[in-house]
């Protein structure tokens, strides 16, 4: 997206820095020989352009450093295409955000829970871990999950006994999850107990789509 739409020669750039460089030196000459009030299409259009991709570079160094991969490992193609992953750790890990999916969840395992509840409108708030594959290198991963309109449809076990707890919704009030993620298990933890107390939060999270939107319109 960012890197061929104005055939940058992407080769040149040896790590994700250089590409970034470049990007602000291309920004700089524009702005040195054009002026912004002057009335352009395409000129506006690479402005865009321009802005957009070194707002997503800087995002992406962000992630970089925090996840502590160095740079000059990374192949800029796989960059390009590892864009939305990028931005949803971006959001996760920099703005500590909260992300709406509205995928549904049929079901969680190893949960205790009363049989008494079967039937019923279930808030249900969860940590699971995840293991993510970004250039190579592996990084562990918590999110705490809060399922919203969840109805608590049955309970089963499997063959060690462990209780799983299916869901339904309706199509009226039809079930969402929002999540958090962290690095750190303890601080996932903490924050899934806190969960309830920051209920409003979690209510008004946006779709990772929406947030994208946000932030190339410079709104984030």
């Amino acid at each position: 997206m960012f890197m061929t739409f104005y055939n940058v020669d992407m080769e040149k750039a040896k790590n994700i820095n250089d590409l970034l460089e470049e990007y602000e030196r291309m920004e700089a000459i524009i702005d040195l020989f054009f002026k912004k009030d002057v009335e352009n299409k395409e000129l506006e259009e690479l402005r865009r352009w321009l802005t957009v991709s070194i707002n997503y570079f800087r995002r992406f160094q962000k992630v970089l450093s925090i996840l502590k991969i160095k740079d000059e490992k990374i192949n800029i193609k796989e960059a390009e295409e590892k864009e939305f992953l990028i931005e949803k750790l971006y959001l996760l890990l920099i703005e500590n955000g909260k992300i709406r999916s509205n995928q549904k969840i049929k079901s969680i395992n190893d949960v205790e829970i009363d049989k008494a509840v079967i039937g019923e409108p279930i808030f249900v708030v969860y940590v699971n871990e995840q293991n993510i594959d970004l250039f190579g290198n592996v990084i562990t991963f918590y999110m705490v999950s809060s399922i919203f309109n969840a109805i608590a449809e049955d309970i089963k076990k499997d063959e060690n006994g462990k209780k799983k707890l299916l869901f339904s919704d309706t199509d009226s009030n039809p079930m969402y999850r929002v999540y958090s993620g962290f690095l750190n298990k303890k601080e996932a933890e903490k924050e899934e107990k806190r969960v309830i107390n920051k209920i409003e939060e979690y209510k008004e999270a946006k779709t990772l789509e929406e947030y994208l939107e946000q932030l190339r319109e410079g709104i984030v």
